[in-house]
């Protein structure tokens, strides 16, 4: 039988998101994780936000039902979004490097306009 457990959280704001609706949520120093049996112990499966806390077991089921038809549509969507990248010829798709250096390059500009605002040259 699944139940949820609470425990301290050592990060205040940390973001995640909620293993029953998906939602994203903030966490502020307590957690609380749906926990599951597993083999010989009991396995934590993600944390809950407070809206599936207060909804209750029957409106948790509701709102994880909800959340799995959503994944169920945004599956195929991204199946459709494999079957296109496949025709992409690499000429047309970029790599990190590349994106990289340009971001490297940005920051050179930004930091020679700066300097030049300031009446140093290069």
């Amino acid at each position: 039988m699944a139940e949820i457990k609470l425990r301290e959280h050592p990060c205040y704001g940390f973001r995640v998101g909620c293993v029953i609706c998906g939602q994203v949520f903030e966490q502020d120093g307590v957690a609380a994780m749906l926990m599951m049996p597993g083999a010989d112990k009991r396995l934590g499966i993600g944390d809950v936000c407070p809206e599936c806390l207060d909804a209750g077991p029957k409106g948790a089921a509701e709102r994880a039902r909800g959340y799995a038809v959503y994944l169920r549509e945004r599956a195929g969507k991204v199946d459709d979004l494999a079957v296109l990248l496949e025709d992409v010829p690499f000429s047309a798709w970029a790599t990190s490097k590349q994106v990289k250096d340009l971001e490297d390059e940005g920051d050179r500009r930004i930091d020679l306009a700066q300097a030049q605002a300031h009446g140093f040259n290069e």
